[in-house]
């Protein structure tokens, strides 16, 4: 966060402290990540037990199932809650408390499109906004993949098999940590006016080689780089072993090139003198060097007795090798059999398999989770005695989790459809029901065709061949409603029944409740009819209603001046995009909370002219720039918002570029920075 109202005050231990007090919840958990917490941010910030204190976070953990935890960012005055599953993991807690201190999501950084492919398509509805741009935010320490406060590839997933934050290169370990980064650690304690001199150069994950000024070093490994000196960083192009996995350079945390280089070069500029960044050190202290996390993967023969099989994946090898594969990588397995053949899937690491079946069916498709350093993939044939489990009903694309129990075994969990092979007596087969695979999808039990027992599941072996028995169900959905915005009208769906079956027609129908203007649907259905009817499928129905005070929706396409600096005192800033009106306003949002309200000239319906000077923002920072139009005395619709950035006094949006060459680095530079050129021209040869 970029506001330092917003953060903890020092308490009597001579560190920023945050009283806290435990009303409901894992106190086993909450202690244990305190106590991290504390470890982790020693002489920086400290979580105490609360006395008396006005300002603390009560930890009121009351709903069990709901599967998160959530926290409100910084320090917002009185009594502020840390709410959601009372047996959150310890990591899970750490995260909020981050929140808590200051720290915002990573992916939410404005540059994070650089560094990862976000899918919002792939992600449940209400968590979408958990990945969009934060304004009013500072990063200091590059993009940190590695920090607690990243989500992971598969956070809040629509649907099985689905990757919803994928890095850039693939395969580079997100949230790699169960504590504070370096990053992280870095800034908090930048924040909170203890910033850490010495320039760490690390790696995701730890422990992994770089080269640095020609010396290669293993990570963490700290330095007293003095201010306006320059050095220069490198990834190794070999692959690295740690843990048995193999490890090929992906990029460093500071480069936002679409290509990203091996190399990065470092130079100590001085902080810019507002909120964690002072004056007296480099303006970034942090290096880190991400790599990607390799599989090696080996496939079954494609020609067997019983039938051909295939394993194809959906990317390509680690460029240089032929089975090393970035963890991630999803893989289809097709098999073709031979009469009186069955095929089996066979692999030996986690994956999550989806859209097929692990026996019976003739594909799926598996995503390699990366938990161990090697795996097999293979489609087997098999024509012994065997019982076949197969699933079948609407809906019912993907597998199933189902509880199984071979003679004289205990039970284990195995995804169906699939083979279980050989053992003879009998087995027993049992789906929990309803089966939630995310918060707006669940699988539901119909009824048991062909068992011995239904009641207990029980499936006596064949004396030879496959025996198949079934498991009817069906796929229910969710249906997520939103009308933006929230006061412009209402969306009432013929089944209002929370879960509705896959296969089933659902229709809805928007009203207003005030005189604005109904624009379109969007989601999974289209158009301006006030109904719509849709069927439900393999993805969550959506219907989302737009409204504003013309027949056009608002929404903001670009902005033509995106920086301003010392020579921005009076600078014209056109933005283009969709349903302007003549009484269009233009917000931009300077704290957060807090608006300068622009009155425009108004083009047409698609374009508005303002004027804005670099005077009227009292700091530098990124701010958010978007429209308004009210569509009552009480309802107003708002735009998607872009990035104004403000530059630091001092700065001037043209520069004079210059370029020459240092002898003493054997280096080209160019800079439009006076400081910057001296800086460089005092290093001494190396």
């Amino acid at each position: 966060i970029d506001d330092a109202t917003l953060l903890w005050t020092r308490g009597a231990s001579g560190v920023a402290e945050v009283p806290f007090t435990i009303e409901a919840g894992n106190a086993a958990n909450i202690n244990a990540a305190v106590a991290e917490v504390n470890r982790a941010l020693a002489g920086v910030l400290r979580w105490v037990p609360r006395t008396t204190q006005g300002d603390y976070v009560a930890f009121n953990l009351t709903q069990p199932g709901a599967g998160y935890c959530a926290s409100a960012v910084g320090r917002i005055g009185g009594r502020q809650l840390i709410v959601g599953e009372p047996d959150c993991a310890l990591t899970t807690f750490v995260h909020e408390m981050g929140h808590t201190i200051g720290l915002n999501h990573v992916q939410s950084d404005g540059d994070a499109n650089a560094f990862v492919n976000i899918h919002p398509e792939r992600t449940s509805p209400a968590s979408r906004s958990q990945s969009q741009i934060i304004f009013n935010t500072r990063t200091f320490g590059g993009y940190d993949y590695s920090s607690v406060m990243h989500y992971r590839a598969v956070n809040f997933i629509a649907f099985p098999g689905a990757v919803n934050i994928e890095s850039r290169p693939m395969g580079i370990d997100l949230r790699a940590v169960t504590t504070y980064s370096a990053a992280d650690v870095d800034a908090i304690a930048r924040l909170y006016g203890v910033p850490i001199p010495r320039t760490i150069v690390t790696s995701n994950p730890i422990g992994l080689q770089v080269v640095v000024d020609g010396v290669t070093v293993t990570t963490p490994a700290s330095f007293d780089w003095k201010m306006g000196s320059v050095h220069r960083v490198w990834g190794t192009t070999t692959l690295q072993t740690k843990d048995g996995y193999k490890f090929g350079f992906g990029r460093w945390g500071h480069d936002a090139n679409a290509t990203p280089s091996l190399q990065y070069t470092w130079q100590g500029t001085p902080g810019d003198d507002q909120l964690g960044s002072p004056a007296s050190i480099p303006s970034s202290t942090v290096l880190t060097a991400n790599f990607v996390r390799l599989i090696d993967v080996s496939y079954t023969p494609a020609s067997q007795v019983g039938g051909t099989a295939s394993v194809i994946p959906r990317s390509p090898p680690w460029p240089g090798t032929t089975t090393l594969f970035a963890q991630l990588t999803t893989f289809d397995l097709v098999a073709s059999r031979a009469a009186g053949y069955q095929n089996y899937v066979t692999f030996n690491s986690s994956v999550t398999p989806f859209n097929g079946g692990l026996g019976l069916r003739n594909s799926v498709s598996l995503l390699e989770r990366g938990a161990s350093p090697s795996n097999a993939f293979g489609q087997n044939f098999y024509n012994s005695p065997a019982i076949g489990v197969d699933v079948v009903g609407d809906g019912m694309v993907d597998l199933v989790s189902v509880s199984v129990t071979p003679p004289g075994s205990g039970a284990t969990t195995r995804s169906a459809p699939s083979m279980s092979l050989a053992t003879p007596s009998v087995w027993r087969f049992a789906m929990s029901s309803p089966q939630t695979v995310s918060a707006f999808m669940r699988h539901v039990v119909d009824g048991y065709v062909g068992f011995d027992n239904a009641a207990t599941g029980e499936v006596a072996m064949p004396a030879t061949g496959v025996r198949t028995v079934t498991i009817q169900a069906h796929r229910e959905m969710t249906p997520y409603t939103e009308v933006v915005p929230a006061c412009a009208g209402t969306i009432s769906l013929s089944n209002s029944s929370p879960w509705v079956r896959s296969g089933s027609s659902l229709g809805a129908t928007v009203a207003p409740t005030t005189a604005a203007i109904f624009t379109g649907w969007t989601g999974t259905v289209s158009g301006t009819a006030t109904t719509v009817a849709t069927t439900v499928g393999n993805v969550i129905p959506e219907f989302v209603a737009t409204f504003n005070s013309i027949a056009e929706p608002l929404s903001l396409t670009s902005i033509s001046k995106k920086m301003l600096g010392d020579d921005s005192t009076s600078t014209t800033i056109t933005l283009t995009g969709t349903g302007f009106t003549s009484k269009s306003a233009v917000l931009i949002q300077t704290v957060p909370g807090t608006n300068v309200v622009k009155t425009p000239s108004f083009v047409d319906a698609h374009t508005l002219r303002i004027v804005v000077g670099r005077n009227e923002f009292s700091k530098a920072g990124r701010f958010a720039i978007y429209v308004g139009s009210l569509l009552s005395d009480t309802c107003a619709v708002f735009s998607n918002k872009l990035a104004i950035d403000v530059l630091p006094v001092g700065k001037s949006v043209g520069l004079k570029l210059v370029e020459y060459y240092h002898g003493g680095l054997d280096y080209y530079f160019l800079t439009g920075d006076p400081a910057s050129k001296a800086a460089l021209d005092s290093v001494p040869t190396i």
